[in-house]
This record gives structure tokens, C-alpha cells and sequence, in this order.
């Protein structure tokens, strides 16, 4: 008697040839409104794909090639005329795990996911000025499942598909998806697969035993192990069994034997051995590699014994919900850890006062605190309290613009402003001319004065709170300790802890102000303000210009500098003379107006040109993308997941160093550790690969990978064993934990 998933899989089986009638396909086309489907090209280390986009509407879904107990699987096929296309298929997104009603697993897709063919340049050439119809049928389900179908007819116009109303997906998002995409690989050292016989005749179990494994790293909505259709198995539901001591998964899926189903039939193996060796095939999902891999086990005997003692010791083991896990993880770290990361935050922000980053703003800060000795404890309050609420009100903002960015389904880390060219060139202008005052040329209002070497402070508030705006500016791309686990907390969990997390931030970066302005006898310490500040301050603007140098080299590497120099460096002059020769021309006030003018003319011209949108070009080259080849040399090679998969294949050790020029905690720890003599004799010795991943530029490759880790910035790294299992060593890195790693098994 045929079970509840066979028979919804048989009757659909039965209506679809129905539905595939003439008169149906118009009612089906009708009825296609829960999917939209689209049809695009991308072309890649010069091959092509055609890509079909599939959208689902808000809680529906489509099904995988296995659908899993019900459904059918998308069918996507391509036609010149009445001829069908033969293109190279690639593997399938991963697909989800679905519960449906009556405890039926389904493996499929929601939201939009993208479908690959490669397409050989040779065809591309025969296709030309030809119509291509794509024929398209699925069953999309919710609460009901309903069968839609469409027809897309497209034509190709130089080697490019055209046709009205084409999805313009961006070639970055299909460049992802593409990278994405399961991999075949070998079977992994750490996983052992084999059959036994069930209880009963036409029925057997797949065990499968993984060590090393750890389950944060897992999506639980996700099968460990999803099989492929395979002939003659028809495989169940997977029960999983935890020895957490071990760290060792225990894995057991009832597989039926469909033999008397096929034409011709094949017998039961009453003896344990198949007639000829029957292969099985999986997606393997660990969160050991960056996707999903796609292996193989191929078989030619079961064991008849050997179940019963299995099932005792699974007994023992208990059943293990990897999806509860997942949510008792998230439970416990939202939750009882909460004040935790509250707390992390604080330092973190506090620490950020003592950066290198924070060097520019140290002129503000000094300069207040030593003004502030001689005035009233009320004056100096309101001045501390609303330059605080410029330092949190801007976190806030960040918090707003990082939500933002995710909510359109972006990925986004910590500093990524400097990956903005813009903002880079005008923090170099600002500093500059901060730089400037300090030197002399002209007054600069701040929150503790109109001068900075005096005690007179300014009434109005608007700049206190500046001054809170910019010295957040200033801090935010540093990277401090304790930062880390917090903002991958606030990043990874839900909108209201970012807004949380970030407060935290500025409230600890306000610290010292918060305490000088409730308590001001803290500050009668400080030396009182006289003649020696004039010197002080002009220390303190070479600070601010050794800074500006620091970001003209970032802004190097962010832009193609051939075209931008020349502007770029008229606009410094012209800064420079707007604050210069106005002091010389006190009467010449249209003279006056030119010169101040004139650097803004200019930086408005460099961004009408599209200067600082041009990416700076590079000879080294990725599968994903152009990287920055200055950190590219004879000892360091460019990270790329396709390089990583090639590491791999060939079980070589790998160190990876996700970096930034703007980076400066990359740059202590790359003197510290990773140019030493012991980290290059160790790499050496254990014939490690280095690879460098360059994150100067917003990179989405970058930024996706390093999210799979909980990771939202740099510095990052990170180990591949040769069995490709991946380490990650947090932010702080030292000889020591990259030795105790090779020495691990």
C-alpha cells in the first residue's frame, strides 16, 4: 500500500501530463502569478551562463530535484524552435528544509534563487539573432500547491539575451550566486557513510557517523545529509544523534527499496550484495566548507546484521534536533549573554578612545578637558552631555544605515564607509583642514572655545554636538578589543540589538566626558592652559596630517588614482589657498569669494566626472574579483573560494588574512606575528599556502564568506585543513594558535 507521500506523488504525477494540454497551458499561464521567473546571462573567466531567476511570492515555495515526500521539481528547459537546447546544467542552489502538514519534509526553494546553465561559445555563435523560448513548469506550494507554468521567448543579439521586461539582477549578485553554488568534492575524511539492513525485507538504513563536528556552524533549517533521487532507493526522514563529548554526529535515514517499481525489476538482495554497485548521491552540509558539497558513495553490499546494536546505542545517545539546537544557541546568547555583549560593547567603545584612529579628535578632547578646569560645573556638563549625544546620536545613525543596507539584502561590515571613495576623500579634506587651523591659518570653532588656546567657551550647543559627530567619524573604522564578539552580535541578531549595540558603543567612547562633566574635580590633574599649548597644538596637527596621508593612501587603492590624481591634488591646493590668501586679502572681498570657491567647484567637477567611482585597475585577478595586488607578493597569493576549493582538492594546509588598508590592528598584527621570521618558518615547514584577501574595497564575496563565520570585519583569520575543514582564529592572531592547530589531528 502505497504511504501518504507516495500517493500525493503519484496522483501529481498522473494530473501534470493533464495540465500540460493546450487548453490547460493558457489557463496555467494565468494561474503563474505566486512565481516569477526571469531569464539573464553573465559571463565569467570568459564562460557563459544563462541564468533563470525564480522568485516565490511571501510563503511559497518551489521543490529541489529531490522534492522530498511531496512535490515535483522545477522544470526548466530551453528551445529554438521545436528543437530542445542541450546546455550544461549546474548544480541547484542549496535547497531549504520544509515541515508541511502531516509531518511531510519538503526540500525546496523560497524567495529568489538563481538557476545556472553554461553555454559553450560555439553555440552562443549558432543562436545568434535567434528566438529561444525558455518552457517552464513548477509546483508552487503554501497551505495549497498549485502547478504553473510559462513560456519566456527571448532572442540572442550579440552573444547577449534581449527580450522585453528582463530582470536586471546586477552582475555582482549573479557573480555570488554563481560562486554559491554546491561543489562536487571527494568524501570528506571526517564522514563515514555505509547501509544496513532494516528490520524488515525492502528496507534499509544509511548511517552515516561525522567527528569533528560543531553545530554552530550549521543551518539547522537544513539537512546534514539531503540525497539525490536516487534508483531504486526512496529515502525518509533523517534522525540525528549528538555524542557532544566526542563531538561526533550520529546520522540514520530509513531508505525504502523501490525495486519491484522498475522496469525491469530488480529483486531484493536476499544476501546483502547488489547485482551491480548502486551509487548514492548528497548534499553535505557542515559549515566545514564555505557551501553545501555535493558527494558521492557508491555501494556494493549492505550488511544484513548489526542494525539492532545501531539502534541500542542511538537509544542511549537520545534524538538530537539540530534545528532546536540552533534555537537554543541563538535563546541563550540573545538572552542569558545579553548583558554580556552590552557590556563588550562599552569597553569596546571606551577602548576606541586609545586607537590610533582616534589621533585626530585627541586635539579636541585634550584641549576640553584642559579649558574645562576654570568653569562652572553646570557650563561644563551641558557642553560634555551634548557632545555625548553627537557621539551616540551618530552610532544611532550608523545603526540606521547598516539596517538599511541589510534589509535590501546586502551584506555590510564594520567600517564600511572607507570603502567609500567619497567619504575617504572628503575625511581627507576635513582633516585637512582642521590641520590647518591647528597651524594657525584661520579660527576654528569648537565645543571647548573659539580659540583653542583660551578658556572662553562657546554658548551655543550645535558645536558640541559636531564635535560628538565627527569624533565618531574619526573612531568608527578602528577595530578595538572586545568590539568583535559584539558587533557580530548585534549584527547577526535582530534590528533592535544593533540600535542597542551601537549605543553602547558611543556611550563608551563618551566615557571620558560623561565622567569629567558630572564630575569635574576629575580633571584638576591637568596642567592649567598657557603658552605651552601653542606648541602642543602644533603636534597635534601633524597628527592630523600624518592621518590625511593615511587615508590618501587608502583612497589609492580605492580609485583608479591615474585619472583622479590630477584633480585630487588641485583640490588639496585649492583648500589650502581658500584658508591661506583670504588672510592676505582683507579688502578684497570678491577675491575672497573666489578662492573660497574654488576648492568646492572642484570637488563637485570630481564627482559630476565620476572620478571616485572609477575602480583602480590591478593585474591580479580572482575568480570573484580584482583584488588590490599590493598585498599580492612572492610569499602571499590572492584569496579566492575557487583557489580555496583548489587548496583543498590538493589537502595543502592554508592560512588566510582577510586585511584593509584602513585597517590599522591588520597592520600591527601583520608586523607582530605575519612578517616574523617564526610564522614564515612555521607556514614554511608545513608547506602552508597564504592567502591574502584584500577588503580595502567593498568586495560582497568577501563580506558573505566572512559572514558564514559570525565575522563582520577585519581583521579576520583563518586555517583550511587539508580535509578542508576551516578554522577560524577571531581577530587576534599569534604563532602559538596557528601551531597548536597543525599539531591538532
Amino acid at each position: 500500500m502505497f504511504k501518504l507521500s507516495r500517493l500525493l506523488f503519484f496522483v501529481m504525477t498522473l494530473i501534470m501530463p493533464v495540465l500540460s494540454s493546450s487548453e490547460a497551458q493558457a489557463e496555467l499561464k494565468h494561474q503563474a502569478k505566486y512565481v516569477q521567473i526571469g531569464i539573464e546571462d553573465i559571463q565569467t573567466n570568459q564562460q557563459n551562463y544563462w541564468v533563470v531567476t525564480i522568485t516565490n511570492q511571501p510563503g511559497w515555495h518551489t521543490y529541489w530535484k529531490n522534492p522530498g515526500d511531496a512535490g515535483l521539481p522545477i522544470d526548466l528547459k530551453f528551445f529554438n524552435g521545436t528543437e530542445q537546447l542541450s546546455l550544461t546544467e549546474l548544480e541547484w542552489p542549496t535547497p531549504k528544509r520544509y515541515i508541511e502538514q502531516g509531518n511531510l519534509w519538503a526540500y525546496g526553494y523560497s524567495d529568489t534563487n538563481y538557476f545556472f546553465f553554461h553555454i559553450s561559445k560555439e553555440e552562443l555563435n549558432k543562436l545568434e539573432n535567434q528566438n529561444i523560448t525558455l518552457k517552464a513548469k513548477w509546483l508552487v506550494c503554501m497551505d495549497i500547491c498549485l502547478p504553473e507554468q510559462t513560456h519566456i521567448e527571448f532572442k540572442i543579439k550579440n552573444a547577449q539575451i534581449v527580450y522585453e521586461n528582463q530582470p536586471n539582477t546586477g552582475q555582482q549578485q549573479l557573480l555570488n550566486s554563481l560562486q554559491s553554488l554546491p561543489t562536487q568534492t571527494a568524501l570528506p575524511e571526517n564522514i563515514e557513510i555505509y547501509l544496513n539492513q532494516h528490520n524488515t525485507e525492502n528496507s534499509l538504513v544509511l548511517n552515516a557517523v561525522i567527528k569533528n563536528f560543531d553545530p554552530a556552524r550549521v543551518d539547522g533549517k537544513r539537512n546534514i545529509l539531503t540525497p539525490f533521487n536516487a534508483t531504486p532507493f526512496g529515502f525518509k526522514h533523517e534522525t540525528l544523534y549528538f555524542d557532544q563529548a566526542n563531538k561526533t554526529l550520529y546520522l540514520k535515514t530509513l531508505v525504502d527499496w523501490d525495486g519491484e517499481l522498475q522496469e525491469p525489476v530488480m529483486n531484493w538482495p536476499t544476501k546483502g550484495l547488489f547485482e551491480k554497485p548502486l551509487k548514492m548521491k548528497f548534499l553535505f552540509n557542515t559549515g566545514a566548507f564555505p557551501q553545501a558539497v555535493v558527494i558521492e558513495k557508491e555501494f556494493d553490499q549492505f550488511s544484513i546484521t548489526g542494525q539492532k546494536t545501531l539502534d541500542d546505542f542511538y537509544l542511549q545517545l537520545g534524538e538530537w534536533n539540530l534545528e532546536n539546537e540552533k534555537q537554543t544557541l541563538t535563546t541563550t546568547s540573545s538572552d542569558k549573554s545579553f548583558i554580556y555583549y552590552l557590556l563588550l560593547a562599552f569597553l569596546g567603545g571606551f577602548i576606541l578612545n586609545f586607537m590610533p584612529c582616534v589621533l585626530p579628535v585627541i586635539s579636541f578632547k585634550l584641549f576640553g578637558l584642559i579649558v574645562h578646569r576654570d568653569e562652572q560645573p553646570a557650563d561644563v556638563l551641558k557642553h560634555n552631555l551634548f557632545y555625548s549625544l553627537g557621539v551616540v546620536s551618530s552610532f544611532l545613525v550608523l545603526a540606521i544605515i547598516i539596517i538599511i543596507i541589510k534589509s535590501t539584502g546586502a551584506q555590510v561590515g564594520w567600517g564600511f564607509q572607507l570603502q567609500s571613495p567619497l567619504f575617504v576623500a572628503i575625511m581627507i579634506i576635513g582633516l585637512f583642514i582642521l590641520s590647518l587651523n591647528l597651524f594657525g591659518l584661520f579660527e576654528f570653532v569648537t565645543p571647548f572655545g573659539k580659540k583653542l588656546g583660551n578658556a572662553q567657551l562657546k554658548k551655543g550647543i550645535a558645536g558640541d554636538f559636531m564635535s560628538g559627530v565627527f569624533a565618531t567619524i574619526l573612531s568608527t573604522p578602528c577595530s578595538a578589543p572586545f568590539l568583535g564578539a559584539a558587533l557580530t552580535f548585534a549584527f547577526t541578531t535582530s534590528n533592535l540589538n544593533v540600535y542597542i549595540i551601537f549605543s553602547m558603543i558611543g556611550l563608551g567612547l563618551s566615557l571620558p566626558f560623561l565622567i569629567t562633566g558630572f564630575f569635574p574635580k576629575t580633571i584638576s590633574f591637568l596642567p592649567r592652559p598657557g603658552a605651552w599649548m601653542e606648541l602642543l597644538k602644533q603636534l597635534l596637527g601633524i597628527s592630523l596630517l600624518l592621518t590625511t596621508v593615511w587615508l590618501y593612501d587608502v583612497l589609492l587603492h580605492l580609485v583608479d588614482f591615474s585619472l583622479l590624481g590630477i584633480y585630487f591634488n588641485t583640490l588639496i591646493v585649492l583648500v589650502f589657498c581658500a584658508f591661506y590668501f583670504p588672510r592676505k586679502l582683507k579688502q578684497h572681498h570678491v577675491w575672497k569669494s573666489i578662492f573660497r570657491l574654488a576648492p568646492i567647484v572642484m570637488l563637485l567637477w570630481i564627482i559630476k566626472l565620476g572620478l571616485l567611482d572609477t575602480p583602480v585597475q590591478s593585474n591580479t585577478k580572482t575568480n570573484n574579483n580584482k583584488q588590490d595586488n599590493s598585498f599580492v607578493n612572492s610569499t602571499w597569493s590572492a584569496w579566492s573560494e575557487e583557489r580555496l576549493s583548489q587548496e583543498r582538492e590538493s589537502k595543502n594546509w592554508v592560512f588566510i588574512d582577510f586585511t584593509a588598508k584602513w585597517c590599522l590592528t591588520c597592520k600591527v598584527n601583520k608586523k607582530l606575528v605575519l612578517e616574523t621570521a617564526d610564522f614564515l618558518n612555521l607556514a614554511q615547514k608545513n608547506n602552508m599556502t597564504l592567502l591574502v584577501a584584500d577588503w580595502t574595497k567593498r568586495d560582497d564575496n568577501i563580506t558573505q564568506w566572512l559572514a558564514q563565520y559570525s565575522i563582520v570585519g577585519v581583521p579576520a583569520y583563518f586555517v583550511q585543513k587539508p580535509n578542508g575543514e576551516i578554522v577560524s582564529l577571531g581577530e587576534v592572531v599569534t604563532v602559538d594558535k596557528i601551531r597548536k592547530i597543525l599539531d591538532s589531528p
